[in-house]
């Protein structure tokens, strides 16, 4: 369902952990999963992304989400 992100070149981006964001034609199309998540997950700060540990990534992900949602 979600691939990678692998450019045709040396990019910096290279290894950032970012996903495939599969290209839409509708704006309904914008809400499908695979699209939303992909894009979601490239949001993230690299420092979550990259957690070695699930219960790191929870607790640096839920500390993002509370300073978005209360900042």
């Amino acid at each position: 369902m979600f691939v990678d992100y692998i450019p045709g070149r040396s990019l910096r981006s290279a290894g950032t952990g970012q996903l495939m964001v599969p290209r839409v034609r509708t704006k309904c199309s914008e809400m499908a999963f695979s699209h939303y998540a992909a894009h979601c997950w490239n949001q993230l700060p690299l420092d979550i992304r990259c957690s070695p540990i699930v219960t790191i990534f929870k607790t640096k992900l839920k500390t993002v989400l509370f300073s978005i949602a209360f900042n």
